[in-house]
């Protein structure tokens, strides 16, 4: 108990933690209003879903900016050199990671809500324009959402953990989703066809957006969420986080 208050004491103490929060909230409100000021007042307005939202707002703008902070969760202290300090008053390492972990992935659960009533609360101020919330679609896209930014963190940390360099567990899962795998795709995805089911970060980004197991023509069911979620981007980020603890537990602090 006593390593989680710690740990919540340290998140909550970060400004830069707030500052992340709120500009990952608010540019959430503010890119989903651009469409509906942008456009014209229809006859019969189609219930908007959150499955053609989360592009826009969620992923991967709002998951960036959860990213940043659960990479602090350990590169502040690599980065300011207290490691030595939180372990001092926590010798067992895996109490210290399982309170940092937790901590981490609980407030950005909680930022992550608070986005989603954000989007809801335009989309129905939009009501007119957007036709109101299409909410058969809502809960299994909504899982989907936090599951991604949930596994996809547990891969930010890692990297931060094996590297302890705070940005480079921002900045490499980023690039792998956005950009190596996809490089990687266009030059031999002709020739190896195969290659792309199993690259975890392109497969787990496609999945987030609703475009496997024909999420795109089909709301999809909670059920669906979990049997359609590619297990090479799960599977991946538990061994990489498996061998971050490993080394966590094993190197010395220096």
């Amino acid at each position: 108990m006593s390593v989680l208050l710690f740990e919540w004491r340290r998140i909550s103490t970060l400004r830069s933690t707030w500052i992340l929060s709120v500009i990952a909230i608010l540019q959430a409100v503010l890119i989903l209003n651009l469409p509906f000021l942008l456009a014209e007042v229809p006859e019969s307005a189609t219930a908007t879903s959150l499955n053609d939202v989360m592009p826009l707002v969620i992923i991967p703008v709002f998951i960036i900016f959860m990213s940043t902070i659960v990479a602090a969760a350990f590169g502040h202290d690599y980065r300011h050199g207290t490691i030595r300090t939180s372990l001092s008053l926590f010798p067992n390492r895996f109490e210290l990671l399982f309170g940092r972990v937790v901590v981490a992935f609980l407030f950005t659960f909680v930022i992550y809500v608070v986005t989603i009533l954000a989007i809801v609360a335009t989309i129905y101020a939009w009501s007119s324009v957007s036709g109101g919330l299409q909410w058969a679609s809502f809960w299994p896209a909504f899982l989907r959402g936090l599951l991604y930014m949930t596994i996809y963190n547990l891969g930010v940390i890692a990297v931060v953990m094996m590297t302890r360099i705070q940005a480079l567990g921002i900045v490499a899962p980023l690039m792998m989703s956005l950009a190596v795998e996809n490089i990687v795709l266009l030059t031999l995805g002709n020739r190896y066809a195969w290659l792309g089911e199993y690259f975890p970060y392109s497969q787990g980004l496609n999945w987030a957006l609703g475009f496997s197991n024909d999420f795109a023509a089909n709301s999809g069911t909670v059920t669906d969420v979990f049997t359609s979620m590619p297990p090479s981007f799960l599977i991946s980020q538990i061994v990489l986080f498996g061998f971050a603890t490993f080394l966590f537990q094993k190197r010395d602090t220096s």
